[in-house]
């Protein structure tokens, strides 16, 4: 959820904003609540073989003020999280570049957690094809 909160969040607010962390906590009298997690999902995680882990990422660009976010999770076998992280990048060109920050990013997390071998699991098949 935070996640989804800080991708939301991007569009929402101004870099400064975030930056300082002054974001309210509902923009009108009714508390705002992100989508659910089901209608977000686009297809279902598939563990990845026993032995490996899979990290999944994904970058968002606002072309508006050149921001972007990134997400990561590294899973195990069996579904359990090994480490999750997001964050948010001041200034970015192209959505692109996000992509790539976050692939290389996350790869870089994954070493540190596993000597497994690491199935990466992306939807950017520009990244894919530049790694």
């Amino acid at each position: 959820m935070g996640y989804i909160k800080t991708l939301r969040d991007i569009v929402i607010y101004s870099t400064d904003t975030i930056m300082k962390g002054k974001q309210p906590l509902a923009l009108s009298d009714r508390p705002v609540r992100p989508p659910p997690i089901a209608k977000l999902a686009a297809k279902p995680w598939l563990r990845p073989p026993e032995g490996w882990v899979k990290l999944t990422i994904d970058g968002s660009f606002c072309m508006e003020d050149d921001t972007a976010g990134t997400g990561m999770v590294l899973r195990d076998s069996e579904g359990t999280v090994i480490f999750s992280a997001c964050r948010f990048i001041p200034y970015v060109q192209e959505a692109f570049a996000a992509e790539l920050y976050v692939c290389s990013e996350g790869l870089a997390f994954a070493f540190q957690h596993t000597d497994l071998p690491i199935i990466v699991d992306r939807d950017c098949t520009l990244v894919v094809s530049a790694v």
